[in-house]
């Protein structure tokens, strides 16, 4: 079994994102219904409802807003590596979280 990311998400994925959109509009003190909200914090979360680990590939794993990482989580949230171990480049370091096990066997076997 080779470390790559899931191609069907797990359930708990777009409301992982809904929640990092009420969490991030809170947090930030920024207007639901804003300029800000609309032009950023909504798109931002919608290309991860949409492409799925994909948008970690295109945006890089660190939360805009927050500066933690996405792949390994933060003091708010439980982090994208066991469901994104590709973007999150388990392979390479799969020591790091809650990496797939499979990622270490595709290190091992380099």
């Amino acid at each position: 079994r080779a470390c790559v990311s899931k191609k069907i998400l797990p359930a708990g994925w777009h409301t992982f994102w809904d929640q990092w959109v009420n969490f991030t509009l809170a947090d930030s003190g920024l207007d639901p219904e804003g300029e800000m909200a609309r032009t950023f914090v909504l798109p931002y979360a919608n290309q991860f409802h949409e492409k799925g680990c994909h948008a970690l590939a295109e945006n890089g794993d660190a939360d805009y807003f927050t500066g933690s990482s996405l792949c390994t989580g933060g003091d708010m949230f439980a982090g994208l590596l066991n469901v994104c171990p590709e973007e999150c480049h388990c392979a390479d370091n799969p020591e790091q979280g809650q990496c797939p096990t499979s990622c270490k066997e595709c290190k091992d076997a380099e």
